[in-house]
């Protein structure tokens, strides 16, 4: 069965859908975009266009500290609609590490804040474990794959009904690519789904244009962030690399 049709099928019979994003500030938008305007709104706007006869409900996950977890989450409905329900929760958490996830790894297992387990449940992370210049964040391409690599395996056996796609990490200021093979590794000898963020990144990521090539696509002050642009572009090719 397809995801399409897993989900066609659960909407028909008027059940819940629930996607989970979990990451860092990448995720969380931090912090030149609204919460309509991160890469997870725009993914659940997506849905609320692919099934125009559900409800779809988006749920921001809000947090006081980088080193704490998530303390509650706001709800927006997007759509409403007479044929089942989607939730679109976003776990995102600024300077999240792999091992500061896994320390709030209740945020997005179990019954989360719509009343619902997750069906499938997307990863990011990466960018803080590879800055090299914050001791308090880095860790070496090896001991990140471990670390990446039990928490994975956890949220596997502890959410048996989901499907876990990972995503790879963002552009960053240090060197990030040795964390990314990292993460192909990881997924292909566990099985999991990949979606190459990072490469979609990559190719706008240009230091020696200005504001790095697409003007819009990252400011000038700022080396990994996401704009509305890029983040609409993000929350877009997900969309259809999930679907494809």
């Amino acid at each position: 069965m397809t995801r399409r049709e897993k989900i066609d099928r659960i909407l028909s019979e008027g059940g819940d859908v629930t996607f989970t994003f979990v990451g860092d500030s990448i995720t969380f938008g931090w912090h030149y975009c609204t919460p309509d305007e991160t890469y997870v709104a725009v993914f659940a706007a997506l849905l609320a266009k692919e099934y125009k006869n559900a409800s779809v409900y988006r749920y921001d996950g809000i947090y006081e500290s980088e080193a704490h977890p998530i303390h509650c989450y706001e709800k927006h409905e997007i759509s409403r609609g007479e044929r089942g329900r989607i939730h679109v929760i976003r776990s995102g958490v600024g300077g999240n590490t792999v091992a500061r996830a896994a320390a709030r790894f209740f945020n997005y297992t179990g019954e989360l804040a719509s009343g619902t387990r997750s069906d499938f449940i997307f990863t990011m992370l990466g960018i803080n474990d590879s800055l090299q210049n914050d001791p308090e964040k880095y860790t070496n391409e090896d001991t990140f794959e471990a670390r990446y690599r039990e928490l994975l395996r956890k949220l596997n056996a502890s959410e048996t009904q989901a499907e876990i796609i990972v995503m790879t990490a963002t552009a960053n200021r240090g060197a990030i690519e040795g964390y990314i093979e990292k993460t192909y590794k990881i997924c292909k000898e566990e099985g999991l789904s990949l979606i190459d963020t990072y490469s979609l990144w990559n190719a706008h990521y240009d230091e020696g244009a200005e504001n790095f090539g697409h003007r819009d696509w990252l400011l000038p002050t700022d080396r990994f962030h996401p704009t509305p642009t890029s983040a609409k572009a993000m929350g877009e090719y997900v969309f259809l690399e999930f679907f494809k």
